[in-house]
């Protein structure tokens, strides 16, 4: 929560954690006096870690997007002082890997390989290997250019036709369209069987990007550099400050940002989401029209089935009777 003083521009944020923290840095640079207010004795709220019989124990960070140094994500990053170029950021070989019957299988940094080894294990699975190698690498090569998410690539030139299949799909649906017990475990290994299959490709393509890195440092410390950044920049913490009530005494309205600012963003998200509307609608409606087409194909061919089985029927009528006939006329001939 955040009370502000209209007459000198003074900002106080309740909570040094990572949001708060980013918020105090943002509002510095546009000239405010901002205070923080943390209830504990360090920075970072759940972005934090400790030391315990000679181990560092970490509470927040696995991975961190925004570490790909062309992204949006590390600019920001690097705006609030957490990392930079000089940062050490350690990326591993894998996303994770799968292990059934003495074989294994990684969801590698490196997709060439990955396509190598899934054809190599079983090339009865080449199809759907095809695609979801294909889906990761178009993410990738959209994360590489553009801080990631998700949705935003799905109207990129090329993938809408992926998302469009496996958005629907859940990794336990998607883990039963591959034949080889290992490939199947490779789908439901990480994130539970329910959950949607772009929840790993996203994921995944973010890893295979350069995007997900590991601070080396931890989490520990990378809410320190921001704190560092914030004091820097003439921000006061107040540590162990546990605030229980807030009084509002001039109420007013104030906007940061700026109007300006808020619609040069939402302008680009609006014709994102009309243009990526005109592509699902598009899609959709061709989709229909073959639905239609074949719906009709069927229709003609089973009408024209039933057609040829009367002319059939009453063809081998036709020549029972006469051999009937024959039998009968020979008969009486004798």
């Amino acid at each position: 929560m955040i009370s502000i003083k209209k007459n000198n521009k003074s900002l106080l944020v309740i909570g040094a954690g990572i949001t708060g923290l980013s918020t105090g840095i943002h509002a510095l640079l546009k000239g405010y006096n901002v205070e923080i207010f943390e209830k504990n004795d360090f920075p970072g709220g759940c972005c934090t870690g400790w030391f315990r019989e000679g181990y560092y124990i970490d509470n927040c960070m696995h991975w961190l997007t925004g570490t790909n140094q062309h992204t949006k994500g590390f600019k920001l990053w690097k705006k609030l002082g957490a990392i930079s170029e000089t940062s050490n950021l350690y990326q591993g070989e894998y996303f994770y890997k799968s292990v059934y019957d003495n074989n294994e299988i990684a969801l590698s940094t490196d997709t060439k390989k990955l396509r190598k080894e899934m054809l190599d294990l079983s090339s009865a699975d080449a199809e759907e290997t095809s695609r979801f190698v294909d889906a990761i690498e178009e993410l990738v090569k959209a994360n590489q250019i553009n801080n990631f998410i998700c949705t935003p690539f799905v109207v990129a030139k090329g993938y809408l036709k992926n998302y469009l299949y496996y958005h629907k799909l859940s990794l336990g649906e998607l883990s039963k369209k591959f034949k080889h017990p290992l490939l199947q475990r490779l789908f439901t290994d990480y994130f539970p069987a329910e959950y949607s299959s772009l929840s790993l490709i996203c994921a995944y393509a973010t890893f295979a990007s350069g995007n997900g890195k590991v601070y080396e440092k931890g989490s520990k410390e990378f809410a320190n550099n921001i704190a560092k950044k914030f004091i820097s920049l003439g921000g006061i913490i107040h540590y162990n400050s546990n605030v229980t009530n807030i009084e509002i005494t001039n109420k007013f309205t104030i906007f940061e940002p700026s109007p300006e600012e808020v619609l040069d963003s939402l302008i680009p998200m609006y014709l994102q989401a009309v243009v990526y509307g005109y592509l699902v609608e598009s899609v959709t409606s061709e989709n229909a029209s073959r639905r239609t087409s074949m719906e009709n194909a069927t229709d003609n061919a089973e009408e024209l089935t039933e057609q040829l089985l009367l002319k059939y029927n009453q063809a081998r009528q036709t020549a029972i009777t006469n051999e009937v006939s024959e039998i009968v006329a020979g008969a009486n001939a004798q």
